[in-house]
């Protein structure tokens, strides 16, 4: 595998796990708020944030094993 490719896996493994901590942290969070402020719009908006967060983890996530499979090519 090229350097500048280990390089890249790299940065995008360190960003996947600040997204995870991210998303952990916002997970506690909102289980921490009572379900009145849950059930409100902030509350809903702070969900399909953390949701969006998943998402981009997920597709995230996708595109490091991809880079790895095409590297060991």
């Amino acid at each position: 595998m090229p350097l500048k490719m280990k390089k890249i896996i790299s940065d995008l493994e360190k960003i996947h796990s600040q997204l995870e901590d991210t998303l952990e942290k916002r997970d506690f969070k909102y289980e921490e708020r009572s379900e009145k402020w849950q059930d409100s719009e902030k509350g809903e908006l702070f969900f399909e944030k953390t949701g969006n967060i998943e998402e981009a983890l997920d597709s995230l996530t996708e595109a490091i094993e991809s880079l790895k499979t095409y590297s060991d090519e």
